[in-house]
């Protein structure tokens, strides 16, 4: 189990930035013992999932925890120092087929045009910390 401690929540929220109502949100669930116990059993990323909220979510006291968790996990692609980044390591990874970015063909790749018609339609990224992206797919 991840356990947050205060530090970690403040720097979470002034790496997002968020609005008003996220913050309260956030501030919210680490007020109830038994939302923070859901969050540090189910969100191993808080800068992304503060960001998640932030960025797609009108959240209230009517916003359903376990649901919102549920939709950072599934959308959740990792931390980046890029959208470029991300896209070649998917390339490396084969996530568009056997295409090595070393490999011949790899280098004929224009990782920018991908990474813009990427991000154009399937995925979202969402400035972290300085020098990081979240990136999530668009579900």
């Amino acid at each position: 189990m991840t356990y947050f401690d205060a530090d970690e929540i403040r720097t979470a929220l002034k790496n997002a930035s968020p609005s008003i109502a996220t913050a309260d949100f956030i501030n919210g669930i680490f007020a109830d013992e038994d939302k923070t116990e859901t969050i540090e059993s189910e969100v191993y990323d808080l800068d992304a999932f503060v960001a998640y909220v932030d960025g797609w979510h009108r959240v209230d006291e009517n916003t359903d925890l376990a649901d919102l968790i549920t939709e950072f996990q599934d959308a959740f692609s990792g931390t980046w120092s890029s959208e470029e980044a991300y896209i070649e390591n998917a390339l490396d990874e084969g996530l568009f087929g056997e295409i090595a970015t070393d490999s011949v063909l790899g280098r004929y790749i224009d990782v920018n045009a991908l990474t813009r018609d990427v991000f154009i339609s399937d995925m979202t990224s969402v400035e972290g910390a300085p020098g990081e992206v979240h990136v999530f797919y668009n579900c």
